[in-house]
């Protein structure tokens, strides 16, 4: 019998990558197994493994990466904006003016809830209506992309595979930063509005970097949780693929011993 020939290197990878993250939630595990196939027969094994370890998008997850495919302009105006916010809020921190992280803050509550507008639309043209929690959850990973460095690559490229958790100075949105204090009565009044401001921004600023610290943790305990159910997931999956495979043999061998 003549060997199988061997594939050659897959060619334009992140194409193929694209492709996979752009795919119907459930096409997607089906579709990165028969990548991560191909790879290993030409020979690519890191790169195949890198492949099969890839999680399969939550519910949220893929719908902000449609987003990214749909919406591409949209998108980019969110993480401008969250960059925007991102400057403005050290500048602020800084007792420099906060008007820029004000109007900053309002462009990227309004890209927000348009974009979670389309991905309700999106989800539902897709026949997989999305409850209030995945709305929500749709919501807050838009936010948190917008203004973190690694999850903004992933979002811009719509490769997401997990909801992300809101952290940092975007729990601060909120806060009203003073760019101007009223003008005091007199010398004594104004000397003593200026303690109290600095007094308030010192503590503002503990504060703000109290919450920052906290946020992170809480972010990462999160990420390494939702990781390792993803893993659990993605080794459930390829034990029942083979437990099928295996069956199918079974049954193949029984059918032969028949004849």
């Amino acid at each position: 019998m003549p060997r199988a020939r061997k594939l050659a290197a897959v060619p334009d990878l992140e194409r193929e990558l694209d492709d996979l993250f752009g795919l119907p939630a459930g096409e997607f595990t089906a579709a990165r197994n028969d990548l991560a196939k191909r790879l290993k027969a030409a020979g690519e094994t890191e790169q195949a493994e890198n492949v099969r370890s890839l999680a399969k998008p939550t519910v949220p997850a893929w719908a902000v990466n449609q987003l990214a495919r749909a919406e591409k302009s949209k998108v980019r105006r969110l993480l401008e904006a969250g960059e925007k916010m991102r400057a403005a809020h050290e500048r602020a921190l800084s007792d420099r003016a906060g008007e820029d992280f004000r109007k900053a803050t309002e462009t990227e509550r309004t890209l927000v809830q348009e974009l979670t507008d389309d991905a309700r639309r999106l989800l539902e043209g897709a026949g997989n209506p999305a409850s209030d929690q995945v709305v929500k959850r749709i919501s807050e990973t838009l936010r948190a992309a917008s203004t973190d460095e690694e999850a903004r690559e992933l979002l811009e490229a719509g490769r997401l595979t997990k909801e992300l958790e809101p952290a940092g100075f975007g729990a601060l949105a909120g806060v009203p930063f003073s760019a101007q204090p009223r003008a005091p009565s007199s010398a004594a009044p104004a000397r003593q509005d200026r303690a109290r401001l600095q007094r308030e921004l010192r503590e503002l600023r503990k504060r703000a970097q109290e919450a920052q610290r906290d946020a992170v943790r809480a972010t990462n305990d999160a990420r390494h949780a939702q990781e390792a159910a993803a893993k659990a997931t993605q080794d459930a999956e390829e034990k029942q693929e083979a437990a099928q495979e295996l069956a199918q043999e079974l049954e193949e061998l029984e059918a032969r011993a028949k004849r």
